[in-house]
């Protein structure tokens, strides 16, 4: 169910939700000139008050069209609208710890981080589904048995790569390696400390990188998702940097996605690697 965009200041809305259409935007952004290619739009309620040391940030809403989207805030916020086309977009990054949820848009001078509460995750979904077919398309390519590489999949990660496949879409290649608990040393002392999961899948329409890696450090409660189409990846690779092994996925105009990879899976990692580019 769509609010009622006209009688109440959306600054006092606790809940995302989709509008289809001009009419179902919240009045009280201003915004009204609406493409014809318009798809639809996400509304992201503000900040709950109430939580210390924290930026606020105001309601937003994402228009999606057929090339491209815009991001408003509410005009109480002071900020200017961002427009990034699809041709600039490199990725989309999605996660969720606990309460918090957030959307970054990667493009070349707009890289916006969005968040929201994730009571607010049904919209969020709904909205992603759109977006995914506008952006990545719907083509794809002739696939066979999907190749494996590092360990099989767990639960977690099998069932967070088969809610962001896109129907239709199937898996080509892909790389994992679970979270494990490995002693570390700090000075004379030792500890167990639990490493983070990554999985790195080869679509027929998309690189993705599924990891409960947050800060670098594990998450037990968190998962973040970044997908990019083939038309913004240059290149994968696996390079071995003084902290360690690291397999690289290299997008146009600077981004990269650094997954550290365990010495003991390096073979299984640079086969994925020689798949994966076959595969582009």
């Amino acid at each position: 169910m769509v609010a009622n965009t006209d009688a109440t200041d959306s600054r006092q809305y606790r809940f995302g939700f989709v509008a289809d259409s001009r009419e179902d935007l919240p009045a009280d952004f201003g915004v009204f000139a609406i493409r014809r290619d318009f798809h639809c739009a996400l509304f992201l309620p503000k900040d709950d008050a109430g939580w210390f040391d924290r930026p606020q940030y105001p309601p937003r809403i994402i228009l999606l069209y057929g090339d491209s989207l815009e991001i408003h805030a509410h005009p109480s916020a002071g900020e200017e609208p961002a427009h990034v086309s699809f041709p600039e977009l490199r990725f989309l990054e999605s996660g969720h710890v606990l309460l918090q949820g957030w959307l970054r848009f990667g493009a070349p001078g707009c890289d916006r981080e969005l968040r929201y509460n994730t009571r607010s995750t049904p919209a969020v979904q709904r909205f992603l589904r759109s977006f995914r077919a506008a952006f990545v398309g719907l083509d794809s390519k002739p696939v066979g048995e999907c190749a494996n590489f590092g360990r099989p999949l767990d639960l977690k990660f099998g069932n967070g790569c088969a809610d962001e496949l896109m129907p239709g879409e199937r898996a080509r290649a892909q790389f994992f390696q679970p979270s494990e608990r490995r002693l570390s040393k700090f000075g004379p002392f030792k500890r167990e400390v639990s490493l983070p999961a990554d999985l790195v899948c080869v679509t027929d329409r998309r690189v993705l990188w599924l990891t409960d890696r947050l800060r670098e450090r594990y998450d037990p409660y968190g998962i973040i998702t970044r997908f990019a189409p083939f038309r913004a990846i240059s290149g994968l690779s696996c390079i071995r940097r003084q902290a360690g092994l690291i397999l690289r996925v290299s997008l146009k105009s600077g981004f990269e996605w650094r997954v550290p990879m365990p010495d003991e899976l390096e073979d299984e990692a640079r086969a994925f690697v020689q798949s994966a580019e076959f595969l582009q």
